[in-house]
């Protein structure tokens, strides 16, 4: 099976993209199709996928502001145990959200109370940027 790309790995799509990704895969060959945010969520959510695919997958959610996708980017930006085992992961989940919640225009606050750092840190730099006026509303 060697030259072929892992299963988890067909589960990734183009940024912005909500077409249907094909992969074949890995151990039965079968092709697969996953429509986004399912395979991002999917990848994000895998502690046995590649670490850069993850940091990837927290990074394009922010482009689907579904509830699937902020439950999940919510789970992994305000993990304790991600932020120490995975900081860059857990602080680009938090960018992520913190984009959501600049293009909707709204915060929830509760979930930026709880992000440890350095997630917190990332999420209150983008806000600043896109969206100031939301952290001014405070919480």
């Amino acid at each position: 099976m060697a030259g072929r790309a892992p299963a988890w790995r067909a589960r990734l799509g183009k940024r912005g993209s909500t077409r249907t990704r094909h992969g074949e895969d890995e151990v039965t060959g079968r092709v697969e199709q996953v429509e986004q945010p399912a395979g991002l969520i999917s990848v994000l959510l895998d502690e046995s996928a590649r670490q850069d695919e993850r940091w990837d997958a927290a990074g394009d959610l922010e482009s689907y502001p579904t509830p699937e996708a902020i439950a999940a980017l919510t789970s992994v930006a305000t993990s304790a145990q991600i932020a120490t085992t995975d900081d860059t992961l857990q602080a680009m989940a938090a960018e992520s959200l913190a984009g959501i919640w600049a293009t909707m225009g709204t915060l929830d606050h509760e979930v930026c109370n709880a992000l440890p750092l350095p997630g917190r840190i990332s999420a209150e730099a983008v806000l600043r940027k896109r969206a100031p006026h939301l952290l001014a509303e405070g919480g």
